[in-house]
């Protein structure tokens, strides 16, 4: 598609912007009722509520690359459900607090992830996780599941293994993957991370 160029237009004195009300007589004109200059949040939400599943999806995993959990909670609704191997919660300021948390264990942690699939509201995709924990290298795989509706993430569910997972963030890990130790490691990273 060819766009035609725009032709010069000379601006007269009288098209020029005046701050003075005799200038023009537009800027005496009331404002209407219910107007209300858009502020960038409001055209974030509402760039969310127009977008697909996939590209919320996408918004969200370019923001966590990026460890901008600001940008992370703008795309999760208020009661997001959120579960993994060790965390569990029903709203929005809950999970963002364990990312807030994960991402100052270790703020040069890489982070990838990829989009698999998208079906209506339900994307699928897998991320990677390098980082450490108390100076122990952790390489995490994740399968991840979210639900977007209207522009809004409202259930993720991150599936990885804790058998591989613990042995590398704890000193006696192996230990930890033993049925009745799992539960009490588990508890240890949520009230450090949680």
């Amino acid at each position: 598609m060819k766009v035609a160029p725009r032709p010069n237009v000379a601006v007269t004195p009288a098209q020029t912007h005046s701050t003075s009300p005799a200038a023009s007589p537009q800027a005496a004109a009331p404002v209407q009722a219910g107007w209300a200059a858009k502020t960038s949040a409001t055209r974030s939400a509402e760039a969310s509520q127009s977008a697909s599943p996939h590209d919320v999806v996408t918004r969200f995993y370019e923001a966590f690359e990026k460890k901008d959990v600001g940008a992370m909670e703008q795309l999760y609704a208020p009661n997001v459900k959120f579960r993994d191997a060790i965390f569990e919660f029903g709203d929005r300021a809950g999970a963002t607090k364990m990312w807030r948390n994960l991402f100052k264990t270790d703020p040069h942690a890489k982070l990838k992830f990829t989009v698999d699939s998208a079906d209506g509201q339900t994307v699928k995709g897998h991320w990677v996780a390098d980082y450490h924990v108390n100076g122990r290298p952790v390489h995490n795989e994740v399968s991840t599941t979210m639900k977007v509706v209207d522009g809004k993430i409202t259930e993720h569910t991150d599936d990885f293994s804790w058998k591989k997972w613990a042995p590398q963030a704890f000193p006696a890990g192996k230990l930890f993957t033993l049925p009745g130790l799992d539960s009490l490691a588990k508890a240890l990273v949520r009230t450090v991370l949680g």
